[in-house]
C-alpha cells in the first residue's frame, strides 16, 4: 500500500507542518492550509496512485510505471518532491473563473501555459498571487 511508505516519509520530511493522519477510508492525512483561500491539502491512497487535493481549487494524481515492488517508493518520492516545491511557493495553483478548469504546475511555467487565462484565479501555497498572464498580456 502507498500509505505504508508515504505516511512515514511525510511525517519525517514535514514534522513542523501540522500534518494530521487520517484512518478513514483512503485518506492518508491532511496538511492544514497556509492560507484560507487555498485550503487544506488532503492526500489519498487510491491503490495505484496518490491523489492530492489542494483545497477546493484543484487535485492531482501521482502515479508511477515502476514495477510493483518499486511503485510505492517512486510515488512517495514524487509526492515529497511536489510538496517541497508547493510549501516553498514554487508551484502555481490556478482555477478558471469561467470554465472550471484547474491545475498546478511549476510557477515558472505559468506565463507560458496556454490553459491559463488572464482572468483565472492564481495562488501559491501561502496565498493568492497576481496571475502571471497579466504580466505578459501587456
Amino acid at each position: 500500500m502507498i500509505r505504508d511508505v508515504l505516511l512515514p516519509a511525510l511525517q519525517l520530511r514535514f514534522p513542523n507542518r501540522g500534518f494530521r493522519t487520517e484512518d478513514a477510508g483512503r485518506t492518508i492525512g491532511v496538511f492544514p492550509a497556509s492560507h484560507r483561500e487555498v485550503g487544506d491539502l488532503t492526500i489519498f491512497d487510491d491503490g495505484d496512485e496518490a491523489t492530492l487535493f489542494i483545497g477546493q481549487i484543484t487535485h492531482l494524481h501521482i502515479d508511477s510505471d515502476a514495477e510493483d515492488n518499486e511503485r510505492e517508493t517512486c510515488i512517495t518520492n514524487d509526492v515529497v518532491e511536489f510538496l517541497d516545491k508547493l510549501f516553498s511557493d514554487r508551484i502555481l495553483i490556478w482555477k478558471s473563473r469561467t470554465t472550471g478548469a484547474d491545475g498546478a504546475m511549476p510557477i515558472e511555467s505559468g506565463s507560458l501555459f496556454s490553459g491559463i487565462d488572464v482572468n483565472d484565479l492564481t495562488y501559491v501555497w501561502s496565498g493568492p498571487i497576481r496571475n502571471p498572464k497579466r504580466e505578459t498580456a501587456g
